[in-house]
C-alpha cells in the first residue's frame, strides 16, 4: 500500500528555484510528487506558498524523501 505524506513550502521558491529542487529530489528518491495548493506572490519582495503530497511505495523511501526535502527548507505537515 502506497504511503503518502504532506509538505509545505514558504518563502521565494520560485525565483530561488526551491520548488523546483524539492520537487526533483523527491523523484530522485524514488517517490512522486504532487502540487496540492500553490500561491505565487505577485511582487518580487513577496512570499510564495506551496503544498505537495509525496506518494511512495513505502516507509524507506518516504522517510528519505522527506529528509531531503527538509534539508532543502520544506517542513512536514501532518495528515
Amino acid at each position: 500500500m502506497e504511503k503518502t505524506r504532506t509538505i509545505e513550502l514558504k518563502g521565494h521558491i520560485i525565483d530561488s528555484l526551491t520548488l523546483t529542487k524539492v520537487m526533483d529530489s523527491i523523484i530522485d528518491a524514488g517517490a512522486k510528487c504532487n502540487i496540492d495548493e500553490i500561491d505565487i506572490g505577485a511582487e518580487k519582495n513577496s512570499i510564495s506558498y506551496a503544498r505537495l503530497c509525496i506518494v511512495a511505495e513505502n516507509n524507506k523511501i518516504m522517510d528519505n524523501a522527506i529528509e531531503i526535502a527538509k534539508k532543502q527548507g520544506a517542513f512536514p505537515v501532518e495528515n
